[in-house]
C-alpha cells in the first residue's frame, strides 16, 4: 500500500502547496525530517486507516475540504513581499488546482480509489499547514 499513495500525496501535496504556501521549516534539514515524516507516516498509517472508511463518507469529507481550501487565501512567511496583484493571481491559480484535483479524483478514483484517497489526505496536509502558518504569525506578531 505505501508506494500506492506516495505518488499521488506527494504530487498533490507539492503542486497544491506551491500556490496555497503554509508553514516553512526554519532549516533545510528539518524541513527534510519533516516532509519525509509526512510522506511515510501519512502513506504508512492514515492512507490504510482510511481507505477501510466509508467511500461516501469520504467524498463528503473532501467536497468539505475543498470547499474550505477554496476559500482560504493562500498565506505567506513574512519575508515573502508578494504585492496585491501577484497574491490574487496565486489565489486564481490555486483554486484551478483545486477543480483540477477535483476533476482527477473523480477520474481516477474510478480505476484507483487510493488516489482519491491520498490526494485527499494531500489537500487536508497543506491545510493543515497554512493554518499553521498562520498561527505562527499569530504569535509572532503579539510577541
Amino acid at each position: 500500500m505505501f508506494s500506492y499513495g506516495t505518488t499521488p500525496f506527494s504530487m498533490v501535496f507539492i503542486v497544491l502547496r506551491s500556490r496555497f504556501g503554509g508553514w516553512h521549516a526554519p532549516y533545510a534539514w528539518l524541513c527534510q525530517v519533516i516532509s519525509v515524516g509526512l510522506v511515510l507516516f501519512t502513506t504508512i498509517f492514515v492512507g490504510p486507516a482510511a481507505l477501510e472508511l466509508p467511500h461516501a463518507l469520504l467524498w463528503v469529507a473532501d467536497v468539505f475540504l475543498l470547499i474550505l481550501v477554496f476559500f482560504q487565501k493562500p498565506v505567506y512567511q513574512e519575508q515573502v513581499h508578494f504585492d496585491v496583484k501577484i497574491q490574487i493571481a496565486n489565489n486564481k491559480k490555486k483554486n484551478m488546482l483545486l477543480f483540477a484535483i477535483f476533476f482527477l479524483q473523480i477520474i481516477v478514483s474510478r480505476f484507483f480509489y487510493s488516489f482519491f484517497v491520498y490526494s485527499m489526505l494531500a489537500v487536508l496536509a497543506d491545510l493543515i499547514s497554512v493554518y499553521i502558518e498562520i498561527f505562527h504569525q499569530a504569535i509572532t506578531a503579539e510577541g
